[in-house]
């Protein structure tokens, strides 16, 4: 009979702290973006320093490469951009000397809140129900772009410092007022700029008024009809 292997005997395996990433997460933003921000989220939960009202860690680029040797210094100061360029990530100096130069990181959670409710590629329930939403309201899509609105929500809520207990409905609620708003200010239509076509709803209520409008020529046609062919009445 073979002898079963130890796994202790394995230095690659869980010998030490493991690294962890959500597919889901690395499919929006990347595989190497996704490692960085779950490792940032980690340092702020187990050690984070709270300066102005938020959570935050500082790391060193060795300090980073320790953490993820497979890394060099250059690699991890561009994943680290790019999280910082998408928003995602917050920077500061918070060092109690001018000359330490050690950068302060935290994660904007409103910005992370958003990647979960709006995909920027397929659609999501989110999505589905803005569409019904603009429809009915007889709104162009180009009107009230969807990514535009959904960053600016996102905005709002970290100039406010906090993320909304519902998400969903905080979003929605946003998008709402945001078709209020389009109602009562309809954007000018730049001179020369093609009509763009209208949504089915629009078609449809069009339809409908163009064919009540039929019927009510037709009932006055006939009506008129009627009283070609009645007979004169006698003179008394």
């Amino acid at each position: 009979m073979p002898q079963i292997p130890d796994p202790a005997a394995s230095k690659l395996l869980l010998d030490e702290p493991p690294l962890i990433v959500l597919p889901s997460l690395a499919a929006m933003i990347g595989l190497p973006e996704a490692i960085m921000l779950q490792q940032i989220h980690y340092w702020l939960r187990t050690a984070g320093k709270p300066r102005d009202g938020r959570l935050w860690i500082y790391n060193s680029y060795p300090q980073w490469v320790t953490q993820m040797p497979f890394w060099t210094p250059d690699t991890i100061r561009r994943v680290l951009q790019r999280l910082r360029t998408r928003g995602l990530i917050l920077t500061g100096n918070y060092n109690r000397l001018a000359i330490d130069r050690t950068i302060w990181y935290t994660i904007d959670y409103a910005a992370v809140a958003a990647l979960g409710l709006i995909a920027r590629s397929g659609e999501t329930p989110l999505q589905t129900w803005w569409d019904a939403e603009r429809a009915t309201a007889c709104i162009p899509a180009e009107a009230i772009p969807l990514n535009r609105e959904t960053d600016a929500w996102r905005d709002h809520h970290r100039q406010q410092g906090q993320v909304p207990a519902g998400l969903a409905a905080a979003w929605r609620q946003w998008m709402r007022r945001a078709i209020g708003y389009h109602i009562q200010h309809p954007l000018p239509a730049r001179p020369g700029a093609p009509t763009p076509p209208p949504d089915w709803a629009a078609r449809e209520a069009a339809a409908a008024a163009k064919a009540a409008e039929s019927r009510l020529a037709a009932q006055k046609l006939m009506a008129a009809i009627h009283e070609m062919h009645l007979p004169k009445q006698a003179s008394s």
